[in-house]
């Protein structure tokens, strides 16, 4: 299964950039198999709109499967568990081969800069999702379940008990300041040993600012347990995990995701932790399941 999935951390820079840098990774990617990108392929809803249009182009002509987040709204989130009707989504996307769509899970915590109105006429604020949902992915006639978190979604990880979050694949897509990465990789550490799932994947974008300091660190990285661990009635500890988070109020130049990005890098407060814009109150995440098998 792992040989046939590819996991590209997308670099920082503008929409453009990051969109061509994307279609060069796709053709290293043979016939059949998968690439799963880092978070944010692109983040405003015109700048979607066009990444949209070229994935599903690139996923039939390259015969290939592409896992990717984008800026979802109006008809391309009908496809999407328990979303609100009008509502602006960081979603997850699914563009398979045979020509097919899947949008099954959203961002549960985005950030300051994904909560603010855009400039564009069609560019609301991103909402909140309320779920985590269990994606069932056909690969060869194999059936393997997976669950997707973005970014900062990893908070609500202890919030259930490892075997009702169970599955086979836990895979972050993220993109967070020096450091975050390998809070996010002691959590999921934690996940496999849990027995929420035998095998994770993280995959961080990757940049430095104008300053040459780096914004983000690049993580392409697939782990296992090694055996089967039954999956936990309760986690051994749920102290670690809010320990690993960094809890932040909005500032106003956080209008913009880059700049976002370098504060948070640059702030010495936040100590290595993974960002999560302080909320007034925490959603409940609610469990539930993708009605479709994703054939890849």
């Amino acid at each position: 299964m792992a040989s046939a999935f590819h996991l590209v951390a997308l670099p920082l820079g503008s929409e453009e950039a990051v969109l061509a840098a994307a279609e060069v990774a796709i053709l290293e990617v043979e016939p059949g198999e998968t690439i799963f990108f880092s978070e944010a392929l692109a983040w405003t809803a015109s700048g979607s709109g066009v990444a949209y249009m070229r994935m599903v182009k690139q996923a039939r002509i390259r015969d290939v499967n592409i896992v990717a987040t984008l800026n979802m709204g109006g008809e391309l989130t009908e496809d999407l568990p328990g979303h609100l009707e009008g509502g602006r989504y960081h979603a997850v996307v699914v563009f398979t081969r045979h020509g097919h769509v899947h949008v099954p899970q959203a961002k549960v915590f985005p950030h300051a800069a994904e909560r603010r109105v855009g400039t564009e006429e069609d560019a609301g604020p991103m909402f909140a999702y309320g779920r985590s949902n269990l994606v069932r992915l056909d690969m060869d006639e194999q059936l393997i379940e997976v669950r997707f978190l973005i970014g900062a979604d990893i908070a609500f990880l202890a919030d259930h008990a490892p075997r009702a979050f169970a599955c086979d694949v836990l895979i972050v897509q993220s993109r967070v300041p020096p450091g975050a990465e390998e809070k996010l990789r002691a959590s999921l550490s934690d996940a496999r040993t849990a027995g929420v799932a035998s095998t994770t994947l993280e995959i961080n974008g990757h940049g430095t600012d104008g300053r040459g300091q780096i914004m983000s660190v690049k993580v392409e990285e697939a782990a296992d347990s090694g055996k089967a661990i039954p999956a936990k009635v309760r986690w051994p500890s749920t102290t670690k995990l809010p320990r690993r988070l960094y809890r932040y109020a909005p500032k106003r130049r956080d209008a913009d995701p880059t700049k976002e990005l370098e504060r948070l890098a640059r702030d010495p407060k936040r100590d290595g932790r993974i960002p999560i814009l302080r909320p007034v109150r925490s959603p409940k995440v609610e469990l539930g399941i993708y009605p479709v098998t994703i054939v890849l």
